[in-house]
């Protein structure tokens, strides 16, 4: 990376903590961009160069998860059936996104409707995305609407294992929990 692309990722960083830092004394309602672009120094116009939305510096993440998601999705099918597919992308992908600020970053969007609302919509087309990808390139292996409920059965069994504190890692729970549901979902798939 050059020191330009350094720099920007830095401030887009800098500008991410100090917002979420703001939404949690003042609330994401009542926390504006020129509050958030005041306290950095900055004008609200330098503000939308990094971010075309308030609501965007803390949905960014579930973005990148998405594009890497889908990205690896892709090609794990090319080897692997979608089972597999689904369980080994989500695995490799999710460990990006596990911070202990990641974590708090995503309970406060969960206990904020309009920015929950909008990361459902968010994973509502990463599924709808990652369905075509399968049904586009084995069209006669599996209905669209079983490709949809595998997916979802993927994501479902992340949610699961997401703020449980177990013994295991998170990417561990996962794995075992897909290995479990693996059975159970063909036998209630036939």
């Amino acid at each position: 990376m050059n020191i330009r692309t350094l720099t920007r990722k830095a401030l887009k960083e800098q500008i991410t903590l100090t917002a979420y830092k703001l939404f949690r004394e003042n609330g994401y309602e009542k926390t504006t961009v020129e509050a958030i672009s005041g306290a950095l120094g900055m004008s609200a116009r330098n503000y939308f160069r990094y971010f075309p939305a308030k609501e965007d510096l803390l949905l960014e993440p579930t973005h990148e998860f998405r594009s890497l998601f889908l990205t690896v999705f892709a090609k794990r099918l090319d080897t692997e059936d979608i089972w597999e597919a689904m369980k080994n992308s989500i695995a490799e992908c999710a460990l990006h996104f596990t911070s202990q600020q990641e974590e708090e970053m995503q309970a406060f969007i969960r206990s904020t409707p309009a920015l929950f609302s909008r990361q459902l919509e968010i994973f509502e087309g990463l599924v709808s995305e990652a369905t075509d990808c399968y049904v586009q390139h084995h069209a006669k292996k599996l209905s669209r609407n079983t490709v949809n409920a595998v997916i979802r059965s993927g994501f479902a069994c992340l949610h699961a294992v997401q703020g449980e504190s177990t013994e295991i890692a998170p990417g561990e729970a996962f794995i075992t929990l897909m290995a479990e549901m693996k059975p159970v979902f063909l036998a209630l798939s036939r």
